[in-house]
């Protein structure tokens, strides 16, 4: 699913920067990374580098054949790469480690960038500013977020995404989702770090508060779909989902708890009683796995995701494609 859901995304992309896009998906092998290593190593390795990718992504060309007496060094040449990555921390590639920052994917070197020049960027945020159609332009169209409680991407988007759908007068469709490890998707610790570090400076980009965390896995996100059903019964979905997502991501505030829990419905003004009630009530998880079934069948995994009409997209800094989509 992330090899057939990252070539749509990456075209997309591509057309945003005014890049040659892929247009198939790559037939990866051995002899590709060793001549991949060839060229990295040579004076000037960038053109020999695009060419590569080119043929790999884009055109039928002949991949730069490997001589038999190089093959063995190139080999240890890309197994000591693999341990220089993971020494520094990377988990992916196409991954860029400057003065000790990290900076994945083509849509985060707007912040390496910064670094360099206060002029114009080669590669400029896409979504500093929006929404940026005329008010109303979605009237009509239903949009879906596919989200978790515990995904910190999730909490940063909401609030945009809640603006987003105002602005454009569009039915929004909240759908949570249960944690990718209770999904039985492992997350490893390189990775749940560096989304930390990420998350953080995109929510001070966007002003949102984040940091100071209680980590909801287990008993804390299932009081908060149990207690998300009871809200949204009561027309206080976005509120609750404000409230809970910023407890535990920027007020360190342990949703297991259910003094935590009285206190943060008594702000919202739901009445107590009823929220005991939702707490010992099991339906929210055929709604839960109906949601994850809706996922998978749109190719995805991961949230936040967000669909409207043929468009799929995952990640909140996807947003403004869905921004390009509803304003056309």
């Amino acid at each position: 699913m992330l090899a057939d859901y990252a070539l749509g995304d990456c075209q997309r992309l591509a057309a945003a920067y005014g890049l040659e896009p892929p247009i198939k998906r790559s037939a990866m092998s051995e002899k590709a990374n060793l001549a991949l290593c060839k060229a990295a190593q040579q004076p000037d390795p960038w053109s020999a580098i695009a060419a590569i990718f080119k043929a790999l992504w884009a055109t039928q060309e002949a991949i730069p054949g490997i001589h038999g007496h190089e093959v063995a060094a190139l080999r240890k040449q890309l197994h000591n790469n693999n341990l220089l990555m993971a020494k520094r921390g990377h988990y992916l590639t196409a991954m860029i480690d400057y003065a000790g920052d990290k900076y994945w994917g083509l849509d985060r070197l707007h912040y390496l960038e910064r670094r360099f020049t206060d002029g114009e960027l080669l590669f400029p945020c896409l979504d500093q500013e929006i929404p940026a159609g005329p008010a109303g332009a979605g009237k009509g169209k239903s949009l879906s977020c596919y989200f978790s409680i515990r995904s910190p991407y999730s909490y940063i988007l909401l609030p945009r995404l809640f603006a987003l759908a105002d602005h454009y007068q569009c039915e929004l469709n909240l759908k949570p989702v249960l944690p990718m490890v209770t999904r039985g998707l492992p997350v490893p610790s390189v990775k749940r770090f560096y989304i930390l570090l990420d998350v953080k400076r995109e929510a001070n980009r966007h002003q949102i508060p984040f940091g100071y965390i209680s980590d909801p896995l287990g008993k804390g996100v299932d009081n908060a779909l149990a207690l998300h059903d009871y809200a949204k019964s009561m027309g206080k979905e976005r509120a609750f989902l404000l409230a809970i997502t910023k407890a535990c991501w920027s007020e360190g505030i342990d949703l297991s708890n259910t003094k935590n829990l009285h206190s943060i419905c008594r702000q919202l003004e739901l009445d107590w009683p009823s929220c005991e009630q939702a707490l010992q009530n099991d339906n929210w998880r055929s709604v839960v796995e109906e949601n994850r079934q809706e996922l998978y069948e749109y190719g995805l995994w991961g949230v936040p995701a967000m669909t409207v009409d043929s468009l799929v997209v995952w990640g909140q800094d996807r947003l403004w494609m869905v921004d390009r989509y509803l304003r056309a």
